[in-house]
């Protein structure tokens, strides 16, 4: 090549050609092959090379990402060759920026080399290009079918065309990461939206307007307290601008409202980040778990209540009486517990079979719960015992007017398949602390004052014969 190749006019059309593919890379990625192939065109002809080539660096192998070839020197893109038989590899090894062999055919060092015979080379230009953390990614390379000297000028053309093309790949790596990350989020099963810092929702994906059953254009600029019940939109807009001031993410349950008016339970993480122009940005990814929620609650009631009746069972009713004798010294009140028995109950079930007796059960218990105050219980133990707490009362006598009212209401008729039936209570009472401090203490009272009704034919007596 002569001097008169690198002339202003050529050094301007490689540089124009090359600040060219720098943009177009980017914003029209489905141009970016051809702009880098008409590139390389342009820097193989000013540097009077066969062939050129962009290559990088596999496991243990060369791959030509793009290449040129003028003079049917065998270079395709998609070429793999063995790292080992390489001038590039001698590039990495050698960790330098550039490398020159006039005389491929003769040099010792190279002319071992697979690729020196496979593809005709006679000689060899290549610069080392380098990712932004300085780790190597692969070359950029002229080769030449006869013996070749370097004018002043090639190498720094090459090496300035190779800076070129990190930038071309680095962009496209941009590219391809906004790419991957917009469709993570967009495929998304969780719900994901940004506001600004009032509020004012900016993006949101599929999964986020699939739950609130808005369309994407339709909440775009919209405040997101159009999203919250309207009675808790003063406390979310409170809670909204005390988390921007500070900056605070986390994690919440919210109550939200749908574009149809149905209200559904979520659980909402948030993050905030500055946005490009400095300003906060809340990025909130929102999992509908309203379903989840009705099913811990069924799962729940299953756990602490009666199939039958839905009463209480033994487990919470346990519960609730630990919990009111934990604080039986702070209130100033006693504790008092009713052990309920039903008499001729079995009669009813072996005349009338055990329908009729699940009915008699279902709606005694619906007669006792309707007596209770509003911190109160009566319980299903099993069969037909129940048990009912009285968390505070003042006097004995409170809660011995509470079992009379409950005699009375139990003793009631009861419409079972046509047929009216009914049975007698026996009730016993234990009293906290007369009669006990600990649970097991006070039940026992309570069974034992029970049965002490039964043998003495009364439907109410208190423990060891208090009343």
């Amino acid at each position: 090549m002569t001097n008169t190749t690198l002339d202003t006019a050529v050094e301007s059309a490689v540089s124009a050609g090359l600040a060219r593919l720098a943009v177009l890379v980017y914003e029209t990625p489905h141009d970016s092959d051809r702009m880098i192939r008409d590139t390389l065109a342009l820097v193989q002809k000013s540097l009077g090379a066969g062939a050129i080539f962009l290559a990088r660096f596999g496991m243990d192998t060369l791959i030509v990402e793009h290449a040129h070839d003028d003079a049917a020197m065998g270079l395709h893109s998609g070429d793999e060759f063995a790292l080992c038989d390489t001038y590039c590899n001698v590039l990495r090894e050698r960790a330098a920026s550039s490398l020159v062999v006039g005389d491929a055919r003769r040099d010792p060092d190279f002319r071992h080399l697979c690729t020196t015979t496979a593809l005709g080379i006679g000689a060899y230009m290549g610069v080392a290009l380098h990712r932004a953390d300085r780790t190597m990614y692969g070359t950029l390379c002229a080769l030449y079918p006869d013996t070749h000297r370097e004018e002043a000028g090639e190498i720094a053309l090459l090496a300035l065309a190779g800076r070129v093309f990190m930038h071309a790949v680095a962009a496209c790596a941009l590219r391809e990461s906004e790419h991957r990350f917009r469709m993570l989020v967009e495929v998304s099963p969780v719900g994901g939206c940004i506001v600004d810092e009032h509020g004012m929702i900016e993006s949101a994906n599929e999964a986020f307007c699939a739950l609130y059953g808005h369309a994407r254009e339709g909440l775009i600029g919209q405040n997101a307290m159009l999203l919250v019940p309207e009675a808790a939109r003063p406390e979310e807009m409170a809670r909204f601008r005390r988390s921007v001031a500070t900056g605070r993410g986390g994690q919440r349950e919210a109550t939200v409202t749908t574009k149809g008016g149905d209200r559904r339970t979520v659980l909402v993480d948030t993050v905030q980040y500055a946005g490009l122009d400095g300003r906060p940005r809340r990025a909130s990814y929102v999992t509908d778990i309203t379903r989840h929620k009705a099913e811990n609650e069924a799962y729940r009631h299953a756990a602490y209540h009666d199939a039958l009746t839905a009463l209480p069972n033994r487990a919470l009713f346990a519960m609730r009486l630990g919990a009111a004798l934990e604080g039986l010294r702070t209130r100033g009140a006693h504790v008092a517990v009713l052990s309920l028995d039903l008499n001729g109950f079995k009669a009813i079930n072996d005349t009338y079979g055990h329908e009729a007796g699940d009915i008699v059960l279902q709606v005694i218990a619906e007669r006792m719960r309707s007596r209770m105050q509003a911190d109160d219980m009566v319980a299903r133990m099993g069969g037909d015992e129940f048990m009912v707490l009285l968390p505070s009362v003042r006097r004995a006598a409170d809660a011995a007017r509470v079992a009379a009212n409950l005699a009375v209401t139990v003793g009631a008729p009861v419409a079972a398949n046509g047929r009216e039936v009914a049975v007698t209570p026996s009730i016993g009472i234990g009293i906290a602390p007369q009669h006990g401090e600990t649970a097991t203490a006070l039940l026992a009272a309570a069974d034992a004052a029970m049965y002490a009704a039964k043998r003495r034919g009364t439907s109410v007596s208190f423990s060891s014969g208090e009343g």
